[in-house]
């Protein structure tokens, strides 16, 4: 059988010798993409090459797609870190929040770059805000002080966020469980923990669904929030039937509750 390989595997398979042309290569936008990620494949032999590309006076959408490269290479991109931990002046936002997505992720739990993805998404334009967070998603961020301003944009109208402000809530997991509950309950009384807005006689927040998703996707990481899908079940409305089926994922202890509140659904 014939085997057809590709023109990337082949450099690939070429290894270092080959990565001074595809720097030069870099800067032709229809091959940028296909071009980061050979050099990601490359690897360590790449290293060398890509920092001396980030030397003074390196376009901006050069500097972008080398610290993309390494950013996919992780940890085998390690000997960067030195360089890529110096101060900048004048760093234009996109490049600083790649920088930054790198360090991460070559470093696996890098504080500094964590706190300008977060600063980034916090006061940024729009464009920087998403930019900032889909890396933080990426990067598998689970810094618990993300959590109040992620819930702020899961609370908000604009789609735009909602789905890597949702993912990431869920890389962070338990952490990000009280709050998310808290952002579509009032206070509690010594029976229960929280009131549903419905009990106070207002309608759900419109970020219900995007919150009771959001836990059922953490799944056991969530299993705080048993009580309030019960409750959910229990007072019958819109929400009742996702939230019976979505208890079983929350652990053994939900579990246990899906067929008696099933049948309680049934009777009505």
């Amino acid at each position: 059988k014939c085997r057809v390989i590709s023109l990337a595997s082949v450099i690939v398979s070429a290894g270092e010798p080959m990565v001074p042309q595809l720097l030069v290569l870099l800067p032709e936008k229809e091959r940028t993409a296909e071009i980061e990620s050979v050099l990601a494949q490359i690897g360590a032999p790449a290293v060398p090459h890509l920092i001396k590309n980030l030397g003074a006076g390196a376009p901006e959408a050069t500097q972008i797609s080398i610290y993309k490269s390494l950013a996919a290479m992780g940890p085998v991109a390690k000997s960067a870190v030195p360089t890529l931990e110096l101060p900048r002046r004048c760093e234009p936002d996109a490049v600083r929040i790649q920088r930054a997505h790198a360090l991460i992720r070559i470093t696996g739990d890098h504080q500094a770059s964590v706190d300008v993805l977060h600063n980034a998404v916090k006061h940024g334009d729009k464009a920087t805000k998403l930019q900032a967070l889909a890396c933080l998603r990426a990067a598998g961020v689970k810094a618990k002080d993300l959590v109040p301003t992620l819930v702020s944009l899961v609370e908000a109208d604009d789609a735009a966020f909602h789905y890597d402000a949702t993912q990431t809530l869920v890389n962070i997991g338990p952490d990000a469980v009280p709050a998310l509950i808290r952002s579509i309950t009032t206070n509690g009384c010594k029976r229960f923990r929280f009131f549903l807005y419905t009990e106070q006689g207002q309608e759900h927040p419109k970020h219900t669904e995007r919150v009771l998703q959001t836990l059922h996707r953490m799944g056991p990481n969530a299993a705080e929030a048993i009580e309030l899908f019960t409750r959910m079940v229990g007072e019958h409305g819109p929400m009742a039937i996702y939230a019976a089926g979505a208890l079983p994922d929350l652990g053994p202890e939900a579990k246990q509750a899906v067929p008696t509140l099933l049948g309680a659904l049934k009777a009505d």
